[in-house]
């Protein structure tokens, strides 16, 4: 590996087409890639950085090369935007994380590089995971200084939350109120981004792999977040309190959410507390499965669940195959027992348009 360059405490911002930190491009933007294009301080390589610090930790995107334990100064991530594809719906929004701006703050990430030859393909990948159709405005994208090792800084694109976003929700929720949402909200979103990290169709993903998987791999790369860590916890102790609830839809729920969880790593963390064994045996306390209702057959029967993974009886009642189970790690289909819903069409569009003004006060 080549030796670092001589002077690598800060980059050059006045070399040609050096990015400019603090130059930042509204929400549903991509920055064109001249702009991101910068010489790597230690392999004197053209390319450009990506510094993450949500889901992006855990799934690195194609066309990187190097992946480094970073942080940036000046920000804090916050659960402040609604989501309404990824881990959450139209109806039950979830929750995704934004960068905030915060004086003092030390943020620690992961930033990825990718050589000129690929860069398109990274930046590319992520603009897209960063801007699904539903939520264009998510995000504001800034160039922020990254350390990645032995003082090295490093010009590197990332997301900021948008304020004037119809998501923003800033700190209208508290944190207990943020984890009790993230413990039951799920998405099911079906770009190309999710096909290719949930493969096989109908599909689905909950806020708590979410928080957690972000967490436990940032902890992997030495770079713990104590913010994360403890939302982490929080929401899997209202995941616990709707286990033992008794209330059945709180507890088909949180059936629902351990059957999508099955194969990744939050079941291997987490399965002796909320995995599916410990729902499976809170629904059968539960006595008899709920009835469904006759409306609603004919779309049970349509999406072929029944003879994929379940059995309808003629009464209208679900009864799930024990010798099928596995299949749930494979399949993850979403369903709400309390509405029997399969899938959902994503017909609403952020358009990029500021939030209405809220009205004066009488």
């Amino acid at each position: 590996m080549a030796e670092p360059a001589a002077n690598h405490d800060d980059f050059d911002d006045d070399a040609p087409n050096a990015p400019v930190v603090g130059r930042t491009w509204p929400g549903g933007t991509k920055p064109p890639l001249d702009a991101l294009m910068t010489t790597h301080p230690v392999t004197g390589e053209r390319g450009i950085f990506i510094f993450a610090y949500g889901s992006i930790c855990a799934n690195p995107p194609p066309g990187q090369t190097e992946r480094h334990a970073s942080a940036i100064h000046g920000f804090r991530r916050d659960f402040s935007l609604n989501d309404i594809y990824y881990r959450g719906t139209e109806k039950s929004p979830g929750l995704t994380l934004g960068l905030e701006p915060h004086k003092g703050s030390r943020l620690p990430g992961i930033v990825y590089f990718a050589p000129e030859e690929t860069a398109a393909l990274m930046l590319n990948e992520v603009h897209a995971q960063e801007t699904p159709e539903c939520m264009q405005c998510l995000y504001r994208r800034q160039i922020v200084q990254a350390e990645i090792g032995d003082g090295v800084k490093v010009p590197a694109l990332t997301f900021l939350a948008n304020p004037e976003s119809k998501y923003y929700i800033g700190q209208s929720l508290d944190m207990k109120q943020k984890a009790n949402l993230i413990a039951c909200s799920y998405g099911t979103p079906n770009n190309d981004y999710a096909k290719r990290h949930r493969p096989k169709g109908l599909i689905g993903k909950t806020g708590l792999e979410y928080v957690a998987m972000t967490a436990l791999r940032l902890e992997d790369a030495g770079r713990p977040d104590e913010y994360l860590n403890d939302m982490t916890e929080m929401a899997i102790e209202a995941r616990e309190a709707m286990i033992a609830s008794g209330d059945r839809e709180k507890v088909l729920h949180a059936h629902q959410l351990a059957r999508m969880e099955m194969g990744t790593r939050v079941e291997d963390e987490f399965k002796d507390r909320i995995g599916y064994d410990v729902t499976a045996a809170a629904v059968a306390a539960l006595g008899p499965p709920p009835v469904i209702q006759p409306s609603l057959m004919d779309e049970i029967l349509q999406s072929g669940l029944n003879t994929d993974l379940s059995e309808v009886s003629t009464e209208g009642m679900v009864t799930i195959n024990a010798e099928k189970i596995g299949k749930w790690r494979d399949l993850r289909v979403t369903i709400t027992y309390s509405e029997m819903t399969f899938g959902r069409p994503v017909d609403s569009d952020d358009n990029c348009a500021p939030k209405p003004a809220a009205k004066p006060a009488p």
